[in-house]
């Protein structure tokens, strides 16, 4: 197991606990907890894609299409395509774009997921 496999196994982990957390607190519905950790994850793979865009398009593609298929890849592709695919699409079609424009595009993105995170967080704790 290398250290990529390792950090997947980790942060796959860490979602799970988090999205279970935020359920158990009484605050939100599984739903709603499921729908904080997509926003959550699609964020933080957007700001990683400001400064490590094609990294970022290339290990989604990695995990969906170069791996061997069997029960426990299958469950792993759906937990990638859940949480980091609308990241993936967003960004296949912003790496077309010209540089700068690309980076602002992408800073757009990401503040656009934190405000709704935001929001989501806020109406969880005054709802």
């Amino acid at each position: 197991m290398g250290l990529r496999d390792g950090f997947l196994s980790t942060m796959t982990l860490v979602t799970a606990l988090s999205i279970g957390a935020l359920f158990f607190t009484g605050n939100m519905t599984f739903i709603q907890a499921v729908i904080v950790g997509i926003f959550t994850a699609n964020l933080i793979h957007a700001i990683g894609a400001i400064f490590f865009q094609p990294l970022v398009i290339n290990r989604f593609e990695q995990m969906i299409y170069d791996v061997p298929t069997n029960l426990i890849t299958v469950l792993i592709k759906g937990y990638v395509l859940t949480f980091t695919g609308v990241n993936y699409y967003v960004q296949k079609r912003f790496i077309r774009l010209p540089f700068l424009m690309n980076k602002l595009m992408n800073a757009g993105f990401a503040f656009f997921l934190f405000i709704i995170w935001v929001l989501i967080s806020v109406n969880m704790y005054e709802g």
